[in-house]
């Protein structure tokens, strides 16, 4: 579920709620958003969604197999459980950078550089080189805060009613965004 925003400074820009960030405190309901260049960037998003899952099955469930090696003294390994392991590591800076490879702000000129040798060994657990060439382009990350929330359930389609009352108004009352699956 999102929106899609219709003010002319962000015509069809793409606002998705970041659920698992929203909180409570003394000064209101925060809620996490993040603003895609357009629809398609959301699209690309979702369309990778289910392959990055199986990346990340396929990565722990060799991590689980390579686990008893770990333990051992490297004397006591062969070249191949070596090289096995080496290799595997590299997967580890993809994990630990995954979000700014798979996501670009449009705003920021710097991409992570990600080695070929690491590429190669995450493709063969499902990664795809794509998700890093061809990254999902944001305009930004934002927290709106919501001053006159009245308690009511923790649900998307409350926030996302929310959000839209709240700050995509216009005087009249009329909406300035349209529901989006």
């Amino acid at each position: 579920m999102a929106i899609i925003i219709k003010i002319p400074e962000e015509l069809n820009r793409y606002q998705r709620l970041l659920l698992e960030s929203a909180f409570i405190n003394v000064n209101g309901l925060y809620l996490a958003t993040l603003v895609y260049k357009d629809k398609n960037e959301r699209i690309k998003e979702k369309l990778r969604e289910s392959l990055i899952n199986s990346f990340f099955v396929n990565y722990e469930n060799k991590k689980k197999e390579l686990s008893p090696l770990y333990n051992l003294e490297e004397s006591s390994l062969s070249e191949a459980q070596l090289i096995e392991l080496e290799n595997f590591s590299k997967i580890h800076y993809i994990l630990t950078h995954l979000e700014k490879i798979l996501y670009h702000y449009e705003s920021d000129e710097n991409r992570i550089t990600v080695s070929e040798s690491s590429l190669l060994e995450a493709e063969k657990y499902g990664f795809e080189r794509i998700w890093y060439t061809d990254p999902v382009v944001l305009i930004r990350k934002d927290i709106i805060r919501i001053e006159d929330y009245k308690k009511q359930d923790f649900t998307l389609d409350s926030f996302y009613n929310l959000l839209k009352t709240n700050v995509y108004t216009d005087s009249n009352g009329n909406l300035l965004v349209e529901d989006d699956l």
